[in-house]
């Protein structure tokens, strides 16, 4: 998810001394238009957060598999933590359809979307990942940040220990786990750095 080298997708492009052709110019100095271009143009990015949710899906299901990694989907309290990850999800996810399916057309014959759930989808996303997030870690539990390195499990001495004690319930690959733990860190946390050769 993301770019590991750079960060997130997002990208500001600088254009300095470009020609545009004039059929392709939106507004020439009708300023009094500018912030309907706006609201239409921030409708029709803000309800497509509905990609949000795939990522919170990936997420989920890393949590969901942690649990069972450890040995610990079926209490109460895990399950709970993973239905209230979902709610919040497929919340995100519904205000993006929502805002799509409240569509309307134009005098032009395009559609726009409903502009206010698509303002509700913007603001709930600014909010329901991260406590996704919060929550991955907490199922993940303190492994998520104190794993040794891949370099330490290949250790000769030091790796089947490890291998040993972090393979948590009966017949979990101590692998598989450690890779799971990456992928919950890398998705909530960002990458950690590389060792300086």
């Amino acid at each position: 998810v993301g770019n590991s080298k750079y960060g997130g997708q997002e990208v500001t492009i600088l254009f300095d001394d470009v020609w545009v052709p004039e059929h392709q110019i939106f507004l020439d100095g009708e300023h009094e238009f500018a912030a309907d271009l706006v609201e239409r143009f921030t409708a029709f990015h803000r309800r497509s957060y509905v990609c949000k949710a795939g990522v919170g899906d990936v997420l989920i299901g890393a949590a969901a598999e942690m649990a069972a990694m450890n040995g610990v989907a079926k209490a109460s309290h895990i399950r709970d933590k993973l239905v209230e990850m979902n709610h919040l999800n497929e919340t995100i996810y519904g205000l993006g359809v929502a805002a799509s399916l409240k569509s309307e057309p134009t005098e032009a014959g395009n559609w726009q979307p409903d502009v206010l759930l698509a303002n509700v989808c913007k603001q709930t996303v600014t909010r329901h990942p991260y406590e996704i997030a919060r929550l991955a870690q907490d199922l993940a539990g303190g492994a998520v940040v104190t794993t040794p390195s891949d370099a330490d499990f290949q250790h000769p001495t030091v790796g089947p220990l490890l291998k040993k004690y972090l393979a948590a319930a009966p017949g979990v690959d101590a692998d598989d786990r450690r890779r799971l733990l990456r992928l919950v860190e890398n998705m909530t946390m960002g990458p950690r750095p590389r060792a300086r050769a």
